[in-house]
């Protein structure tokens, strides 16, 4: 299978950034990439981009989140949060887990 560099700079949370280069197969599909944006992240919880954004935000100290707070982000890409894409089943077990209305269906992973 053919492949190509990829170029990804990464804002680090110290705001230094870091560069890597990944030899990625032409074809990968979103979900088998290295990092999961918040549309990514969006898309697995199936949820809009936005929610994602407000889980953050209720994330913090007196939130509606505060007591079993979203994942946090590993960094930004320009102003976005990224999780590593190992992060996966956390975010999932999360969602599962957060507290709400009702029973929420098992997602896939």
């Amino acid at each position: 299978m053919a492949s190509h560099l990829a170029a990804i700079a990464l804002r680090q949370p110290s705001t230094r950034i870091l560069v890597a280069l990944t030899a990625t197969p032409i074809g990968t599909r979103v979900d088998e990439l290295p990092i999961l944006d918040r549309s990514a992240v969006a898309e697995l919880l199936g949820v809009a981009p936005k929610t994602i954004s407000q889980f953050l935000v209720e994330s913090k100290d007196g939130g509606r989140y505060a007591e079993h707070p979203f994942p946090e982000p590993d960094g930004r890409i320009g102003r976005g949060p990224y999780w590593l894409a190992a992060k996966r089943q956390t975010i999932i077990e999360w969602d599962a887990a957060r507290p709400g209305r009702g029973v929420r269906p098992q997602r896939g992973s």
